[in-house]
């Protein structure tokens, strides 16, 4: 099920999850913990710095994207699939070099190609961080081709070393 969502509602959404956003001068990860966004070293951005946003769980996905002067939003909501809504589930992998342990649940990935991220997940020794990603299968009426109409992410968890794509079909 998709629906729009008005400005009011839309950081009240997700309960418990995570979120990514791609701002004007980074990506910043938080943790979600009854409603309130848990970032590492700053506050949650304004609305007019965000380029892009997915707020997700294992259940829903809120993503937000920046046109310009409107600030859209959408809902996808798994606990609604209609009976002929199928998806395909797997994982994509944030890859680094290093991982540095920091406060509060939180750890750096770094490369080294210079890129960094802080990631709202403790560090129990994994060296990577794996993203389940959800693409929603459809079939045009007219021939029965089925294609990729969205996608959205799940869940996000350290791993200690590559593991199977898990798919649903």
């Amino acid at each position: 099920m998709i629906k729009t969502i008005n400005k009011d509602e839309i950081f009240n959404q997700i309960k418990n999850g995570y979120a990514i956003f791609w701002l004007r001068k980074s990506i910043e990860f938080a943790r979600i913990r009854d409603f309130k966004f848990e970032f590492y070293d700053r506050d949650m951005p304004k609305l007019d710095e965000i380029l892009t946003a997915r707020i997700f769980d294992e259940n829903k996905e809120l993503f937000i994207n920046n046109q310009g002067r409107d600030l859209l939003a959408r809902l996808r909501d798994d606990n609604g699939l209609k009976e002929d809504e199928d998806y395909i589930q797997s994982e994509f992998y944030l890859m680094g070099s290093k991982f540095e342990e920091l406060e509060n649940g939180f750890c750096k990935l770094s490369s080294k190609s210079g890129s960094e991220f802080i990631i709202p997940l403790e560090n129990e020794n994994f060296k990577l961080v794996a993203v389940t990603r959800r693409d929603y299968i459809s079939t045009f009426k007219d021939t029965n081709q089925a294609f990729f109409k969205d996608f959205r992410l799940a869940s996000m968890k350290g791993v200690k070393k590559w593991e199977k794509i898990n798919q649903n079909l």
